[in-house]
């Protein structure tokens, strides 16, 4: 999208790539502070939320809060967050993505594990595809509906827990007087065995145009020492991966968004089941939406260029059709390109301060050449928002136009 024209912010919550004691409700705190930031101090008109991947949840979540501030502006384990004046964004793309983490979660946990301090005893035979007696792909329609339910019963079991431990912990508390080694307001665990989707075996299930995987590569995975929650706390459990307290669900969410939703999927994604797609696109309760399958297109685009361009080019569009893209419709008293105003020195010398309210610390020479329609609002943001003060300008012949060095 970047390298298509697009300015596109990504952004980095508090949690650095680290999701192990992530708590959604905080991530859409951060992402309030970006959007807030964007529109207030780079003064960008509209800003659309692309949520990619695991993103889509948190985007149609966050704006839905935005949109509508909840009553109860506390995490599932019960901590305050200021979701109260989160400033909306001007439309939602959800690309590749799936539709929160613990609808995926429940769709790829183990079900056979019934031991999670020894995951490899006491399995449950009925539902384990690992055994040597394990049924062969394609699975039957009862067998799917057994290991379904068995995966949303082992991830009830371990909230059911989870919530037990967090009140022995809060009780603990309680009475712990100075001993600081019984005021822990959280505690860590490991979840065993979570890459267990029988979707990627047999792709009769929610057919696309994916490849199947062996058994061997998905047992690789699930019983390897990482994975999807893999590591987490009492608390991230809860908000990101508990199927019933978990508010990041796209499907529940986008039910309350009237912006302008674009829902693109990718026909051999071995990730995101296309149901996944469909769910949140029929959620979408009025007309301003986009579903759109970019065939053969991967997760990740992975020598993909064609596939990758049909992308870039759908969120262009639907931008475009959507008003969401400045360059899609001009700006009101903006000139055109034939039009292009000189600039007088009165009008410069306000830019031309050797220290400016703003300056970036700047560590290097760079060379950036642009073309603008409307230099006097180029000329402010670069030196307003960038704080690069105005040097020298140049008067091009024949009433060409202008060259500016900041």
């Amino acid at each position: 999208l970047a390298r298509a024209g697009l300015n596109v912010c990504a952004m980095a919550s508090r949690y650095g790539n680290n999701d192990s004691t992530l708590a959604v409700e905080k991530v859409c705190v951060d992402l309030g502070a970006v959007i807030k930031h964007l529109k207030t101090v780079l003064s960008y008109a509209k800003v659309v939320l692309v949520g990619w991947s695991g993103g889509g949840g948190l985007a149609a979540l966050y704006q839905s809060l935005a949109e509508h501030p909840p009553e109860d502006c506390r995490t599932p384990s019960g901590e305050e967050v200021a979701l109260k004046d989160l400033p909306p964004a001007d439309g939602v793309a959800l690309l590749a993505a799936h539709a929160g983490r613990a609808r995926i979660f429940s769709e790829w946990i183990d079900p056979a594990v019934t031991n999670e301090d020894d995951p490899g005893a006491d399995r449950d035979p009925t539902v384990d595809i690992f055994s040597p007696t394990a049924p062969k792909p394609p699975f039957s329609a009862e067998f799917v509906a057994r290991y379904r339910s068995a995966q949303r019963a082992r991830v009830r079991r371990i909230t059911a827990w989870v919530k037990d431990r967090l009140q022995q912990l809060e009780h603990e508390a309680s009475e712990a007087g100075s001993d600081w080694r019984r005021c822990r307001r959280d505690a860590t665990f490991m979840v065993p065995c979570t890459q267990a989707d029988i979707a990627r075996l047999d792709t009769t299930i929610d057919p696309s145009d994916r490849s199947e995987d062996t058994l061997e590569t998905l047992a690789q995975e699930n019983h390897s020492p990482v994975g999807l929650a893999r590591f987490t706390t009492l608390r991230s459990w809860l908000s990101q991966w508990s199927l019933d307290d978990s508010r990041a669900d796209a499907v529940s969410a986008l039910r309350r968004v009237s912006v302008p939703v674009l829902v693109l999927a990718n026909s051999a994604d071995h990730l995101v089941p296309p149901a996944h797609a469909r769910e949140m696109y029929a959620a979408i309760t009025h007309s301003r939406k986009q579903l759109h399958t970019v065939k053969g297109a991967t997760h990740y685009y992975l020598g993909q260029r064609r596939e990758l361009k049909e992308a870039v080019e759908t969120c262009r569009s639907w931008l475009c059709a959507e008003g969401l893209l400045p360059l899609a419709q001009p700006r009101e008293g903006a000139t055109s390109s034939s039009e292009i105003a000189t600039l007088s020195l009165e009008d410069l010398q306000v830019f031309t301060a050797p220290r400016l309210a703003t300056r970036l610390d700047l560590r290097g020479v760079n060379h950036l050449a642009l073309v603008s329609s409307d230099m006097a609002r180029t000329t402010r943001f670069v030196c307003e928002k960038l704080g690069m003060p105005l040097v020298k300008t140049i008067e091009l012949a024949g009433g060409a136009g202008q060259h500016f060095f900041f």
